[in-house]
């Protein structure tokens, strides 16, 4: 909160403080923010070991544990406020306190979506399969994105064609049996401005076709 001053003294590098609260990475996770709390808020990013979203006008930077028990660890330097929420239950039950505290202590709602309108070029380029790089050659995961009848789906390894949702730009989700909200997918592009790779639950597949 105070750049690494405590008591006046300067105890720990400002420099280090300051990289870790740079975004350095976009998060895709999953697209209901009740699924881990604050990722999908608008300008979600990963800093060094910290997470940084924005909430209508602030801009919060902290961490969280995972799991059926949760702690989330929040500060916003603008105003000088930090929060710390422990709780015995996860997901909506620690969302809707982690909202009502905005709501009390700083007067602020949760943002409201933007709109946007679907890409249909932008479904060609994404289309193709990806793989998620890996020393063992044996067991390489893959996916493929593929159009068909108006719609896009992907087959993550060889399990059948799942529908493909566009929620932004290079923006997507599908929902898994195994989760209880969508899944969030984005997509990067090189040098060239080509598609080249996809974030998928934290981890960068390449795309090879």
């Amino acid at each position: 909160m105070n750049n690494g001053v405590l008591d006046g003294a300067q105890v720990f590098d400002r420099t280090i403080i300051e990289q870790s609260f740079l975004p350095h990475a976009k998060n895709f996770m999953a697209s209901a923010p009740s699924y881990f709390g604050f990722l999908n808020y608008p300008n979600n990013a990963y800093g060094y070991g910290t997470f940084m979203f924005d909430y209508d006008k602030l801009h919060f930077i902290g961490n969280a544990g995972a799991g059926t028990q949760m702690t989330y660890m929040l500060c916003e330097p603008k105003t000088k406020f930090s929060m710390i929420i422990m709780s015995n239950k996860a997901w909506d039950v620690l969302l809707d306190s982690f909202k009502k505290i905005f709501e009390v202590v700083l007067g602020e709602k949760e943002p409201t979506p933007v709109d946007f309108e679907i890409n249909r070029k932008e479904w060609k380029e994404i289309t193709g399969k990806y793989i998620l790089p890996t020393i063992n050659k044996n067991n390489v995961s893959s996916a493929v994105i593929s159009e068909k009848d108006d719609k896009l789906y992907i087959n993550l390894n060889n399990g059948g064609d799942v529908e493909f949702e566009q929620i932004g730009q290079l923006v997507y989700r599908y929902s898994n049996p195994f989760f209880r909200f969508p899944i969030e997918i984005g997509f990067y592009r090189d040098e060239s401005k080509k598609v080249a790779y996809l974030r998928n639950i934290w981890r960068t597949w390449v795309k090879i076709e």
